[in-house]
């Protein structure tokens, strides 16, 4: 945790707002490249970043005024969901992918059509994932998230 600077006389909330700050700069990081490509890794990168602010609120929470974290629990809670709707696609088409090979050259071929559906599904919830990144909804969001 030395990179986040916790000391061990903190406050819990100030605590849990440098442990949030640092994992939404990480979070940060990670959109423009979400946005302009298909890296699958770095789409990974931002959930994970998501995960782990989750994990903070769930921690360092109770250090806070009730309520005062319901707008970033809300805003984390639809970007993760958006985000995983594309995430749990690539896994699966890249486990897929290796299962695919390892199968006989019509079985490979049977097994096209799902394949390409799924790409089809993956396409459209990154379709999905670049709106909600453009929205009112997910600028609020980030407006709000840079108070911590």
């Amino acid at each position: 945790m030395s990179i986040i600077g916790l000391q061990p006389t903190q406050a819990l909330a100030e605590a849990g707002k440098k442990v949030l700050s640092h994992h939404f700069r990480n979070f940060l990081k990670c959109e423009s490249d979400v946005r302009a490509s298909e890296n699958i890794e770095v789409l990974h990168d931002m959930r994970v970043a998501t995960r782990q602010m989750r994990a903070a609120i769930r921690i360092f929470g109770q250090g806070f005024p009730p309520g005062a974290l319901k707008f970033l629990k809300g805003g984390l809670k639809k970007t993760a969901r958006a985000l995983g709707s594309v995430r749990d696609l690539d896994v699966f088409i890249e486990k897929f992918t290796v299962y695919q090979r390892q199968c006989s050259p019509d079985e490979q071929t049977e097994l096209a059509p799902l394949l390409e559906y799924c790409q089809l599904q993956r396409d459209r919830a990154r379709a999905k994932l670049l709106v909600y990144l453009d929205s009112k909804t997910y600028k609020r969001f980030k407006a709000g998230a840079v108070l911590f």
